[in-house]
């Protein structure tokens, strides 16, 4: 993890894990899945956790020579990559209905696992992934500034004090916990299967979310 392609391959893997019940039939065919299959994904996600914790404690990140948090890319990762699945699923969903008559629950479903999982455990980001899904975002993989990691050291962090804030828990130049200046019409998420985009329109019709129960 000492290396921006290990840091992130381990975020992608643990992002998936975080994501995995919205893709898994398993989650979609009882009412509540097996308490096994819960506790396996809630295992894997404290272990993904836990290695985050590690990490910070031994290095820590600059992107484009600010210092921030280890926690801004993680999140910032975890909106983009569940915002690129719901528009992947969406431009799915449209071919289908176009071509076979499509199936109107099964995008439903999975943009409420996505959403109900983001609401439960990762609200801070849903703001930003509201936002992601407007604009039509559709990349799957890291999108910021290049990842610099240096090791924490006595040495390295006494000049760092000196010349800096410290570790910013937002990046100004892309901001992702608050609102953009010029954010167009007001977002939020949308009633499961009724979200649209901004290219296809510009006044999306808004609804408060539903709180909902997710196993995970």
């Amino acid at each position: 993890m000492s290396s921006e392609e290990g840091l992130l391959d381990i975020i992608y893997l643990g992002i998936f894990v975080i994501l995995s019940p919205a893709f898994d039939t398993r989650f979609y065919l009882t009412t509540k899945p097996p308490a096994t299959l819960i506790d396996e994904v809630a295992y894997a996600v404290r272990h993904f956790h836990s290695l985050l914790h590690v990490f910070s404690l031994r290095f820590f990140i600059l992107l484009d020579g600010v210092a921030v948090s280890h926690s801004y890319v993680v999140d910032r990762m975890l909106a983009e990559f569940a915002a690129a699945a719901v528009v992947f699923a969406k431009a799915i969903h449209k071919a289908n209905n176009d071509d076979e008559g499509g199936d109107e629950t099964t995008f439903s479903m999975f943009t409420e696992h996505i959403e109900g999982i983001l609401q439960e455990s990762y609200s801070k980001v849903v703001p930003y992934y509201s936002r992601c899904v407007d604009r039509c975002h559709k990349d799957f993989v890291w999108t910021g500034p290049r990842i610099q990691i240096l090791p924490r050291s006595e040495e390295l962090m006494s000049v760092f004090s000196l010349t800096t804030w410290g570790q910013l828990l937002d990046l100004p130049t892309h901001v992702i916990y608050t609102v953009d200046l010029d954010p167009g019409p007001p977002t939020t998420i949308h009633q499961a299967g009724k979200r649209r985009c901004r290219q296809d329109d510009t006044d999306p019709v808004d609804k408060p979310p539903k709180k909902r129960k997710h196993w995970a």
